[in-house]
């Protein structure tokens, strides 16, 4: 079983390649493509702009079955494009931490510590009533318009029916502060672009709730970051992930 994983600064494999992960993962475990001549197409279509900025991006494939990965980077990994990206840089996650979360709630499931199909509105009750939370938190929580019906699992799906803080207005607050950390009470009290349970949004919100759901079906949510010991105990830790860490472990001076 061949795995194709990618990293990339400002852009999407989807960008470059022109087809969607889907189809690219066919055209690896076909044998139509090869880690090279991904490369070769990273290349030719890497964005530049007036000033010659590059951005970067780092790519690999794994067979599970030798237990070979070869990786590629290419590109760069500063403003001005002279600082070569590799392979061992680190590099922001971003949504791929959402992997993570589902994976401790399939713990939790497993446990019976809660059921993926648990209805969504009534954890969201349990929150609001959680007084280690902030309170502002909790009656942000009211704002947020989820159906009866949906599930945990709709949450893992993007099936809720729960929008996302990603509109225009946002991506400019969030480009205007780029320093500041947005607390949860914040970003639930941001418009959502709610849809029908059952239909597909990808939404951040969505994520934010199983962060709080998490903690909270163990006895161990304290604040809107509990989610973060959580995940370094049953999957940083439980699998040895030593290059994975928060932000907050990634600031901490060395001792």
């Amino acid at each position: 079983m061949l795995i194709l994983y990618f990293n990339a600064i400002s852009f999407t494999i989807k960008d470059i390649y022109m087809k969607s992960t889907e189809e690219l993962m066919f055209d690896a475990l076909s044998g139509i493509i090869d880690i090279d001549s991904i490369k070769d197409v990273i290349w030719d279509k890497l964005p530049t702009n007036g000033e010659g900025l590059l951005v970067g991006a780092v790519f690999g494939i794994h067979d599970y079955k030798s237990g070979k990965t070869e990786t590629r980077s290419i590109g760069s990994r500063d403003m001005a494009g002279k600082k070569p990206i590799q392979s061992g840089n680190v590099m922001r996650i971003r949504s791929v931490s959402k992997t993570y979360i589902v994976e401790v709630i399939k713990q939790l499931h497993k446990e019976g510590a809660l059921d993926i199909n648990d209805k969504v509105w009534d954890w969201i009750q349990r929150l609001k009533q959680c007084e280690t939370l902030d309170v502002q938190l909790r009656k942000a929580l009211e704002r947020l318009h989820i159906g009866q019906d949906s599930t945990i699992e709709d949450l893992m799906k993007h099936t809720s029916g729960v929008g996302t803080w990603g509109h225009a207005g946002m991506y400019s607050k969030l480009t205007e502060t780029p320093g500041k950390k947005w607390s949860l009470k914040e970003l639930f009290n941001e418009e959502q672009g709610w849809v029908e349970c059952g239909t597909y949004k990808y939404s951040e919100i969505g994520y934010n709730l199983l962060g709080l759901i998490a903690p909270l079906a163990i006895g161990q949510l304290e604040c809107e970051d509990s989610y973060k010991q959580v995940i370094r105990e049953r999957v940083i830790d439980k699998y040895g992930l030593k290059k994975t860490f928060s932000r907050e472990e990634a600031e901490k001076p060395l001792s």
